[in-house]
């Protein structure tokens, strides 16, 4: 359960049952994640708290309590708790087969084009408005096995539907962005 306080009320902010949280089932022996697959990423929509001076957070965890059941109350690891304007992680964007997204869309501000490829490859960014005209473009290479390159509000600043073309491994691939 996830808590917050602000001022000197504690208010309930999302409550995540077992099932959404847990990543690897009854585990009957002292648990410890090894690997990425192990760990879950959650987003929690926080856009009530706009405004506030202090924001305290508190995370409880509740075991569950059934001797006739190994592993119902075992270990809970929280891990890179990170407060931004995003609404999900890299990781959570690029599932599956996708190895191009852009994020946010729509866009208000900054945009991202984040990039699932091989580390020291080039990656060509061009963004034009609907009718065709480009307004930025930029040539990267790509850092990390999963990469994040900005497009500037700037180059987006006029409200509407922008196309977002990555040629990245001999492959283009585009992507709608919408600013407002």
């Amino acid at each position: 359960m996830l808590i917050l306080q602000t001022g000197d009320k504690w208010t309930k902010l999302a409550l995540m049952t077992k099932g959404e949280i847990s990543t690897v089932g009854a585990y009957g022996l002292p648990f410890q994640p090894t690997w990425d697959g192990e760990w879950q990423q959650k987003s929690i929509d926080i856009k009530s708290l706009a405004g506030q001076d202090k924001v305290f957070f508190r995370f409880r965890f509740k075991p569950g309590v059934d001797v006739n059941l190994a592993g119902t109350g075992n270990n809970f690891f929280i891990d890179r708790i990170n407060i931004s304007p995003f609404a999900a992680g890299v990781n959570t964007l690029l599932a599956g087969d996708k190895t191009i997204t852009v994020a946010p869309n729509p866009a208000s501000g900054n945009s991202y084009v984040i990039i699932k490829g091989r580390v020291n490859s080039a990656a060509q960014i061009q963004v034009t408005d609907i009718t065709g005209k480009v307004v930025y473009s930029t040539q990267q290479t790509l850092t990390n096995t999963i990469s994040r390159i900005e497009i500037p509000a700037s180059a987006i600043a006029v409200k509407g539907m922008y196309m977002v073309h990555v040629i990245n491994d001999n492959q283009v691939h585009t992507e709608k962005l919408v600013a407002y």
